[in-house]
């Protein structure tokens, strides 16, 4: 693997960290508004699965470093998503009582 390659798979994999978890982000928060919402959902699901699989299947074709590469950016991106979200529940919608998903 060379550095162009990694980075390739490095932008790739945030690319679709963000396309799949941020589009689903935006599918969730039009959900209620929707007339159609099972329409919504799947739509949101094809087109989020052929950008993510398509950007995966270009940094396989790189080869297995770059696709690892990509993987590790995707989890990276999850990660930080998930810990935005966490911070923007409040504590008092937690029945806990606590602010830990875990």
């Amino acid at each position: 693997m060379t550095l162009l390659t990694g980075v390739a798979g490095a932008v790739a994999g945030l690319l679709a960290g963000v396309v799949l978890f941020g589009g689903l982000a935006v599918t969730v928060a039009r959900l209620p508004a929707s007339r159609r919402p099972v329409r919504l959902v799947l739509v949101s699901l094809v087109a989020r699965a052929a950008v993510v699989g398509g950007l995966l299947v270009a940094s396989a074709r790189l080869g297995p470093g770059p696709l690892v590469v990509a993987l590790v950016a995707l989890l990276a991106v999850r990660t930080v998503l998930i810990r935005r979200a966490a911070e923007a529940v409040p504590a008092a919608a937690d029945p806990d009582g606590g602010g830990s998903w875990t």
